[in-house]
């Protein structure tokens, strides 16, 4: 069996579509609870895609690496220094503390020089590939490149596969997140900083 040809892209713009689907997928509830119905004519992803296009934040697309196979989308990796890890200010500004109150602790905890990784996808036709291993790779060497001592990372203690993976790649636990309303009745076990050294 040979190995496909894999190409690694940094993301552009003209992306943001796709990625703010992704994102919102991944985050299994963070994404809704911000955005949903903020406006009546924005879906989450609109206003997420919009977010990604702000050059003077770390949501934007120069974090975001891609892998592609023969032009698909197959894998992302968001990530960036653990220092901007934060709630950007065009959300600060238009979302109300009902909105970002329960997810304030997921969006503001991190670990001090690491990589956070936001956000790490695979395409479900290439999941056990060894496409999300690459992915983690390239965060590891993000770390290394930038002189930082590790990566961290934020997971929901009920999604046991994504526990398992990162378990694999020697992440421990940081810090426990307890559920916040309405996200426990999705999440009633909350949630994991995770973090792993280089």
């Amino acid at each position: 069996m040979t190995t496909p040809e894999l190409d690694f892209l940094t993301a552009t713009p003209d992306d943001v579509d796709i990625l703010a689907r992704h994102i919102r997928e991944t985050s299994e509830g963070i994404v809704e609870q911000l955005l949903d119905n903020l406006f009546p004519d924005l879906t989450a992803d609109d206003f997420l895609a919009m977010v990604l296009r702000e050059s003077d934040t770390h949501f934007h697309t120069d974090n975001i690496a891609l892998v592609k196979h023969q032009d698909t989308l197959i894998g992302l990796l968001f990530a960036y220094p653990a220092s901007q890890h934060g709630i950007p200010e065009i959300m600060d500004r238009f979302l109300p503390p009902s909105r970002l109150d329960p997810v304030r602790a997921i969006l503001t905890t991190s670990v001090p020089e690491t990589i956070y990784i936001n956000t790490i996808w695979t395409h479900p036709d290439w999941r056990g590939t060894g496409v999300a291993d690459l992915l983690m790779e390239h965060a590891r060497l993000l770390s290394e490149e930038r002189g930082l001592r590790g990566l961290s990372l934020h997971v929901w203690r009920d999604n046991a596969r994504a526990l398992a993976f990162y378990a694999r790649h020697g992440f421990r636990e940081h810090q426990m997140i307890p559920a916040q309303a309405p996200l426990c009745a999705r999440h009633p076990q909350g949630s994991f900083i995770l973090t792993r050294g280089n």
